[in-house]
């Protein structure tokens, strides 16, 4: 019988002893292979028929499997079916030896899941080329098998991260609504309601309605540009500077850094105009801020690039509340903001809304926009204010065929109820 010639390949890893398991009745061929096997690095098991061998590949996962076609018990070919429906071990190469060496052989052995097929009698040389072709598609499975293992460990670890993600913005998302105003009466006189979707987990509109002193109600409605967390972030911190100081006792003129010293809207957007300057990207502000003086049903009120509010007089009529305006900081020297007002009659409806709702499109690209927002708001008046707010923002919905919005959307509705004497 000619030597082998086939040294300790250096395909494979060299942290790997490839296993194999001899399946022979055939003491002498087993013993013969084995000792090339183990010249060859390998480690080695003998099993003496298909059912013996079945238990020891179940037990050891061996690389690579040699088996002979005619065993008793089980034969190669039903060693190898059974194998292979394993899900466990199906990838195992297998090379089956038989005698047999006609066509209608070969096509059995390989339907029976055999990877090669070698038929007796056979060079040595040629059956260890084919075990070291075997363990070499062997060691490409394991790289493939340990590049599997690390993908699904570094997904496991996304997923964890994911999932932490989404409880921080769960957590983001509920702490910003919590600082939305409850809906229902706010102050003697004076109902709200409102409705708030972000475009994204959280976004930078923000709005409340905050009573100041026993006759005073605050109210305003922000929009920061961008969206998401930071945006949020940007709203809150400016949300949280605003109604700091209108709940100081003497209404703001407490409010340590704040810079001012009074309720009036105009002297607020001003010091504000210096504290937030538009950002060299582009990052801004538009703010509408009222102050609500329910004895007497004025609202006093000053804005900075924000929408006008929508004012819905009890017989139906329309006023806007503002003019075109720059946002929060678009002015290289600070503005003097100036003061408008307004009376609220009882029946009045005033709506407070952010672009997002009305800056919304169709198929056909066609805006939604302010007319439409308006003709709503007139057509809802002698609705209940919660249910008119949906049907607005029903109206929204429809024209884009979509319930989420592009960008966030806030509408903010108040209802005057009567005047405090």
């Amino acid at each position: 019988m000619a030597s082998c010639s086939i040294q300790t390949p250096s395909r494979w890893p060299h942290d790997w002893t490839p296993t194999i398991l001899i399946i022979d009745d055939d003491a002498l061929s087993r013993r013969i292979l084995e000792t090339r096997l183990r010249a060859m690095g390998c480690r080695v098991a003998q099993a003496v028929n298909g059912r013996d061998g079945l238990a020891q590949a179940r037990q050891m996962r061996p690389d690579l499997i040699v088996v002979d076609w005619m065993m008793p018990e089980l034969d190669g070919p039903e060693f190898c079916a059974v194998l292979k429906a394993d899900d466990s071990m199906n990838i195992t190469y297998v090379i089956m030896l038989t005698a047999k060496g006609e066509t209608a052989s070969l096509v059995e052995a390989f339907q029976a899941g055999a990877d090669d097929y070698l038929a007796k009698p056979y060079e040595p040389d040629v059956l260890m080329a084919r075990i070291a072709a075997g363990l070499q598609t062997r060691a490409l499975q394991r790289r493939v098998e340990e590049m599997n293992a690390q993908l699904r460990h570094v997904n496991d670890r996304l997923l964890t991260h994911q999932q932490r993600l989404e409880d921080d913005l769960n957590h983001a998302a509920a702490f910003v609504r919590a600082m939305l105003p409850t809906p229902g009466p706010v102050a003697a006189g004076l109902t709200i309601a409102w409705r708030f979707t972000p475009s994204l987990r959280v976004g930078g509109d923000l709005f409340t309605v905050q009573p100041i002193t026993a006759h005073l109600v605050g109210l305003y409605i922000m929009d920061l540009s961008g969206h998401g967390v930071g945006a949020a972030l940007r709203a809150v911190s400016l949300s949280t500077m605003l109604q700091a100081g209108w709940r100081s006792p003497q209404v703001a003129s407490e409010a340590i850094g704040l810079g001012w010293r009074t309720s009036d809207p105009a002297h607020i957007l001003s010091h504000l105009e210096r504290m937030l300057p538009a950002g060299d990207d582009g990052e801004h502000v538009t703010i509408w801020l009222g102050v609500w003086d329910r004895r007497s049903g004025t609202v006093t009120y000053a804005s900075a690039g924000h929408p006008a509010p929508i004012l819905i007089r009890v017989d139906g009529a329309l006023e806007r509340l503002g003019s075109p305006s720059l946002p929060l900081g678009f002015w290289s020297i600070p503005r003097a903001a100036r003061n408008a007002s307004v009376t609220l009659a009882e029946g009045d409806r005033l709506i407070l809304f952010s672009d997002g709702l009305f800056d919304t499109f169709n198929e056909q690209g066609v805006p939604w926009g302010r007319e439409r927002l308006e003709a709503a708001c007139v057509r809802t008046r002698q609705c209940a204010l919660d249910d008119a707010l949906t049907a607005i923002v029903q109206d929204a919905q429809d024209w884009q065929q979509d319930e989420r919005f592009r960008d966030d959307m806030a509408i903010l509705g108040l209802h005057a109820e009567r005047m405090a004497l």
